[in-house]
């Protein structure tokens, strides 16, 4: 399997574009247990990705840093290669 680079380009670029920039100035603030900031935007931008790589290249699981580590974990233990 393949990813082109220039369609995961366009992908990242699109969601910061229209999930992460709208909501700058109004993003509300909570804090994960590692007590890094979590936001709506970051959840947003992952979901979108997320959903839009799955989309694309189905075959590709996808490790995203604002799942829980036991999220995280069933990605790596799957077969599916991380993206």
């Amino acid at each position: 399997m393949q990813i082109d680079l220039e369609s995961l380009q366009e992908i990242v670029i699109a969601a910061g574009r229209e999930e992460l920039l709208p909501r700058y100035a109004r993003v509300e603030r909570t804090h994960k247990a590692d007590g890094s900031v979590l936001t709506e935007a970051d959840l947003a931008v992952q979901e979108r990705i997320a959903a839009q790589l799955q989309a694309r290249w189905p075959e590709t699981g996808f490790l995203g840093e604002e799942m829980t580590a036991d999220e995280q974990q069933v990605i790596l233990d799957s077969d599916k290669p991380a993206s």
